[in-house]
């Protein structure tokens, strides 16, 4: 069963870890792609809708202005960071202000699983009635 028409993407330079991911979003009903750079995301992105970006932010070389950069050029994507340290000094502007949520690693699949049913529900296009009434 697809549940999302858009894409999810996860952005892992460590190859298991991303296959582990994409695993974890693949037995929850939803289709995922899988990268391994920044850089592939960049010109991924310009060719394909996607809903949820999913960036390992320990694995990736990412900085505050690059996740703005890519935020602002598309922002119907929610970016989601995965991490493994509480605070993230380096890229503090980047999770204030551009990435919806940050998972601790080793990630939870239920965690995960909820945020991306979260942001999925909120863009569920909404349906309209075919019928007018009139008096």
């Amino acid at each position: 069963m697809i549940i999302s028409e858009k894409q999810i993407i996860v952005v892992d330079a460590e190859k298991d870890h991303c296959r582990e991911i994409a695993q974890m979003i693949q037995a929850g009903g939803y289709q995922v792609v899988t990268l391994h750079s920044f850089h592939y995301l960049e010109r991924y992105l310009q060719g394909h809708d996607c809903l949820i970006a999913i960036l390992d932010l320990s694995a990736l070389s990412v900085d505050n202005r690059i996740v703005k950069e890519l935020a602002l050029k598309h922002h119907g994507t929610y970016f989601l960071g995965l991490t493994e340290h509480r605070f993230n000094p380096e890229l503090e502007e980047a999770i204030c202000h551009y990435i919806y949520a940050c998972i601790a690693k080793p990630v939870d699949p239920e965690e995960l699983l909820y945020w991306i049913r979260s942001i999925s529900l909120d863009n569920k296009p909404q349906e309209t009635s075919g019928t007018n009434e009139s008096s």
